[in-house]
């Protein structure tokens, strides 16, 4: 079942209330609106707020059957802790399936953890609109509006992965390494940070890189692996045709 989102102090169905506490990215315009419902009394965090899950999940806050989970601080963008709480149902956690974008965007690899794979999405595959060049006639892939701001996941990427190459990881905050693994995750799945280390499939510091490396769609990924040395891991990396 898809998991549930509590919103201190938040109310009426306003979609800005998730860019209020950081979640912005889980709103597109290609894919259904999220289900809001005020709750009047005390949510997870003892005081009022919203609910908000997606369909066919029902936005309802019953803690002796659910488990919640406080967001935590973001360093990063320089977020508080406790600015939303994610829930999920006890014994049923989110797959892949039910966090899934209506159009996912395929990519190399994808990362397997407890028996589910997560499609790591190749960010040279994002849905482009064609224009033709004034100078040459020639025809320009640009990715369609709803896309623009991820052109920029683009370069930090492949910074990333050449920065590891350099042998200079170490100088990139894992944090940097993580916020940038699950944004790229939230094109496919409506993905939140805690749900990311505690469900899968961001569990070590492998499967970051990995997701970074496999963004970037790149003919490296095989030479970066064989000179990183196996990290022990529950989690694994395999191409996206492997069905093993």
């Amino acid at each position: 079942m898809h998991y549930l989102l509590f919103l201190p102090g938040k109310r009426a169905a306003n979609p800005q209330n998730l860019h209020d506490v950081g979640l912005g990215a889980l709103l597109r315009p290609d894919d259904a609106a999220p289900m809001y419902a005020d709750l009047l009394g005390a949510g997870p965090c003892g005081e009022a707020g919203q609910m908000v899950t997606w369909a066919p999940a029902s936005p309802v806050y019953q803690p002796d059957r659910q488990v919640w989970r406080r967001a935590a601080p973001d360093p990063v963008r320089n977020l508080p802790g406790g600015r939303y709480w994610v829930g999920w149902w006890a014994g049923d956690p989110p797959t892949p399936e039910e966090l899934a974008r209506p159009k996912v965007i395929f990519g190399r690899a994808r990362l397997r953890y407890n028996g589910f794979d997560w499609q790591v999405p190749s960010l040279l595959n994002l849905p482009c609109r064609l224009s033709l060049c004034e100078q040459t006639g020639s025809l320009l892939r640009t990715p369609k509006p709803e896309y623009d701001d991820w052109r920029r996941e683009v370069d930090f990427a492949l910074d990333l992965v050449r920065i590891a190459l350099e042998g200079d990881l170490a100088n990139v905050s894992l944090e940097h390494q993580f916020a940038q693994a699950v944004r790229l995750l939230q094109l496919n799945y409506r993905m939140v940070p805690e749900l990311a280390v505690e469900l899968g499939p961001l569990v070590d510091e492998e499967s970051i890189f990995q997701t970074l490396v496999a963004a970037c769609d790149s003919e490296l990924l095989s030479t970066i692996s064989k000179k990183r040395e196996p990290a022990a891991s529950t989690n694994s990396v395999s191409p996206a045709g492997d069905t093993a």
